[in-house]
């Protein structure tokens, strides 16, 4: 960098990414750039304290895929192309685009690693809000095309049972449980409009209830 007449440290410095390299036998990193610190919150001189530092900044969830992918990429000499999330020194998980390859030695073996990752954290953020969207949206069709169809059903049942209930006479016993059947089908008719109702943007009203007047009415 000394011998450049262009200020290279200070340009990979400017960048809006993570800029390292890593010692390949010793897995110990050489050099990042001040966007390491900013981003993920360890000083710079904690990235060269140890050689494990290069595994424990990777979450443990995808330390071991990322490291296999590190070794393969070292073994084939191919680029290594990957999203992982990362820990922070503030306890935050960072979503990571990484892209690497390997430079090598005068001896044409593989010597250093060098990296650059760009944070996509957002971006993961709003695709997983997207996919979450999709199945509430999924799940409401489903759910309006399965009330439709209980409906239906429940018409028949409650048609029958009105017939039912003028074919009785006023004393006969079985009245009351023709009624319980009207009743039935007339909570289901609102049990069924509301899931078959578009999904609404703004939360339902509440309203205050009798609970010991509500349990009478489930009581038969």
């Amino acid at each position: 960098l000394d011998e450049t007449p262009l200020p290279v440290a200070g340009l990979l410095d400017a960048l809006d990414a993570v800029i390292w390299a890593v010692d390949i036998p010793s897995k110990q990193f050489l050099y990042v750039n001040e966007k390491a610190q900013e981003l993920l919150g360890f000083p710079t001189e904690k990235w060269f304290d140890s050689a494990t530092f290069w595994a424990d900044r990777i979450y443990s969830e995808d330390r071991d895929w990322m490291l296999r992918g590190y070794d393969q990429s070292i073994e084939n000499w191919a680029r290594h192309h990957c999203e992982y999330r990362a820990n922070t020194s503030y306890g935050k998980v960072v979503w990571l685009r990484e892209s690497a390859r390997i430079l090598q030695d005068d001896a044409g073996q593989p010597r250093h690693l060098v990296g650059l990752a760009i944070d996509v954290t957002q971006q993961r953020l709003l695709e997983g809000q997207y996919v979450q969207a999709q199945r509430v949206e999924a799940a409401s069709r489903l759910a309006s095309r399965t009330a439709h169809e209980i409906a239906n059903q429940v018409m028949i049942i409650s048609g029958y049972a009105e017939d039912l209930l003028t074919t009785l006479e006023p004393d006969n016993p079985q009245r009351a449980d023709v009624r319980e059947i009207c009743a039935a089908t007339n909570r289901l008719r609102t049990l069924m409009g509301q899931l078959s109702s578009p999904t609404r943007s703004q939360a339902l009203s509440a309203d205050p209830i009798d609970l010991n007047d509500f349990l009478k009415k489930l009581e038969p």
